[in-house]
């Protein structure tokens, strides 16, 4: 979804399509999901995932750091290719939002969306976008959920990306 999300909005700014918009794309859809690591060093639970790294303040700090970065460097990146790319990393949080169900919830598992600024967390009160399931411990069980949200998913991204392509 933050591949079409980037898609999106190439189509309708107009932004040349490259290397960098894609792999950063990439990159920027899955930056939240970092906390998983720090299981590995003994941090985990709802406690630690989907909290900071998914909140929008926190994101937006981060893209504007890149920002910063990019300027300081003299990389012209171009504004369209930095909002494409924060456009993939926002799509991340809202997408999990959908996809974390009352089961989640209730051991606490919701959305941090405004952390630090708020400790509430957020989740759909009826899943639309995939099945309710609890969280799993096992790194293998990620396979099979990752494969049924691409099933699940994947027709959205590629309606958003056809409509912005016949909208433009």
């Amino acid at each position: 979804m933050g591949l079409s999300a980037a898609a999106v909005l190439q189509q309708v700014t107009g932004i040349e399509s490259t290397r960098a918009l894609w792999i950063g794309a990439f990159i920027a859809s899955g930056v939240p999901d970092l906390d998983v690591f720090l299981r590995f060093v003994g941090k985990d639970g709802p406690r630690y995932h989907r909290n900071a790294s998914h909140s929008f303040l926190t994101l937006v700090a981060l893209w504007i750091t890149v920002v910063g970065i990019s300027f300081g460097l003299d990389l012209n990146l171009g504004w369209g290719l930095l909002f494409a790319w924060l456009a993939a990393l926002l799509t991340h949080p809202m997408l999990d939002y959908l996809t974390t169900g009352t089961e989640l919830a209730k051991v606490g598992y919701g959305i941090a969306l405004w952390w630090p600024a708020s400790r509430t967390r957020y989740f759909s009160k009826r899943v639309r976008l995939a099945r309710n399931r609890g969280e799993t411990r096992r790194s293998w069980d990620y396979v099979p959920q990752a494969l049924e949200e691409i099933i699940r998913l994947g027709p959205f991204a590629a309606g958003a990306v056809l409509l912005a392509y016949f909208l433009t």
